[in-house]
């Protein structure tokens, strides 16, 4: 009896320490992933063109910076579920600060069909505060180092970057109107 006692014993014990063993693998692993994240956040606005949505029409980013214009670049997709809730909020926001001229807002959509966009910005289409952006070659990926969304990047005139915010926002509170505002 003492031996299967015993037995048991070391069976969970092993299993037990296969476990933590694991766990703390693992552990290591998302730390290394966060450093590497954390790394390659960009502290410059990247030398990008893209197409403007519906349009012939190029966007250079570096252009238009040049021109002493604020660029808030945003990520967005249609089948992005926390995308879709915070755009009425970046449109009420373009509409706060739609008095400083030398603002400018770039909603990128990533990797969405042309007509879901459509369907989508229909119900936008009073608003003329943002110009859309298409990245269908993960563009954003590369070039601002992201990979989540929504995630927005603010960048000052001298093309550094002046914020970056991961995840949905709430874009109408006081602290972001008057960030853009004091730019």
């Amino acid at each position: 009896m003492n031996q299967k006692v015993l037995f048991v014993l070391v069976i969970i014990g092993a299993t037990f320490g296969y476990v933590t063993y694991q766990s703390v693998m693992l552990e290591n692993k998302f730390t290394a992933y966060s450093k590497l994240q954390s790394n390659s956040v960009i502290r410059n606005l990247p030398d990008v063109t893209l197409p403007v949505f519906n349009s012939d029409k190029k966007f250079n980013f570096i252009e238009e910076a040049k021109k002493n214009q604020v660029l808030v670049v945003h990520f967005w997709a249609t089948w992005c579920g926390p995308c879709e809730k915070e755009f009425p909020e970046l449109v009420k926001l373009t509409e706060l600060v739609s008095k400083r001229t030398d603002l400018k807002f770039l909603f990128i959509t990533v990797n969405d069909d042309k007509k879901d966009v459509q369907k989508f910005l229909k119900k936008f289409k009073n608003s003329k505060n943002f110009i859309i952006l298409e990245d269908k070659d993960n563009i954003h990926q590369k070039s601002f180092g992201t990979f989540r969304l929504p995630e927005t990047f603010i960048f000052n005139t001298d093309l550094s970057l002046k914020k970056k915010y991961i995840g949905s926002q709430d874009w109408t509170q006081k602290h972001f109107v008057d960030l853009l505002y004091n730019m």
